[in-house]
């Protein structure tokens, strides 16, 4: 008898092993009201997708706003533990948040002072958190650096969130998020099995069209999105290692930067090809 049961323990134990090494680990799912016509929950790693492909084919966002407040903080938390699915999750979320929210814009976009209220705003609710886009950009994707400090100042202190789904700086993120503005690099969903290729092909893909190298005055023009962040890139010394890694300058240039304008008129829903 006593054989039976160790027997019995032994095949118990292996099964466990064996679920445990080898069926795919699965995700938090929710039931969501996205669209009636789709019962199935929807993987949370996908909401910020989902609701930028909604924006993208001007379909209903009925939903996705209270299925992104209604996740709950720990669950949210494990499913956005890898930094890749994270920073997907967050450029997606920005580009779509700004987007939703550049429908029922009221002020001037070229007025310094209301796109900073427009920022500044915490009207998009994340797991019961009230975030603006300036919390997503700032302290969550550039991993607290201050806004108005070029990168040269972080937070000292971090809430749960940002503890729990800022990202290490990567400033090819600079060239993903689209602010709504003419000036903006265009959209484009990011996929985290791809992420890395799409940020760098991003990256190329806004830089070749909005820098110009001079060499009769050993001048590079620029555009003065990269001067907001120059920190990002390790000062202007980084930038133009930045671009010569990626063989748009030279590698044996060594031109003085001059930044040009930006261009801040209200210009929403400007998709790559």
């Amino acid at each position: 008898m006593k054989g039976k049961y160790f027997l019995f323990g032994f095949i118990s134990i292996a099964i466990f092993f064996f679920i445990w090494l080898y069926i795919p680990a699965t995700y938090p799912k929710v039931e969501t009201d996205i669209d009636l016509k789709f019962k199935d929950p929807v993987d949370i790693r996908e909401l910020p997708g989902i609701w930028l492909e909604r924006l993208k084919n001007n379909s209903s966002e009925f939903g996705i706003r209270d299925t992104l407040c209604r996740l709950q903080e720990n669950e949210l938390f494990e499913v956005l533990s890898d930094e890749s699915i994270r920073k997907t999750f967050l450029i997606n979320l920005y580009n779509a948040y700004i987007i939703s929210e550049l429908k029922n814009f009221k002020g001037d976009y070229e007025s310094l002072v209301d796109r900073t209220a427009f920022f500044s705003g915490s009207n998009l609710c994340l797991a019961g958190n009230k975030l603006s886009a300036n919390d997503i950009e700032h302290d969550l994707l550039r991993n607290g650096r201050i806004w108005w400090s070029f990168g040269w100042f972080k937070k000292i202190s971090k809430n749960k969130v940002e503890r729990k789904l800022s990202t290490h700086l990567d400033p090819r993120i600079h060239f993903a998020l689209n602010c709504g503005a003419a000036s903006c690099p265009p959209l484009k969903i990011y996929d985290q099995e791809n992420i890395d290729l799409q940020l760098e092909e991003s990256t190329i893909n806004f830089l070749r069209n909005n820098s110009h190298l001079d060499t009769t005055v050993n001048s590079l023009e620029i555009i003065e999105l990269l001067n907001w962040f120059i920190k990002d890139f390790d000062g202007q010394s980084g930038l133009i290692l930045f671009m010569k890694d990626r063989n748009l300058i030279p590698r044996n240039s060594n031109p003085q930067i001059k930044f040009t304008g930006y261009d801040w008129s209200l210009k929403p829903g400007v998709w790559a090809d």
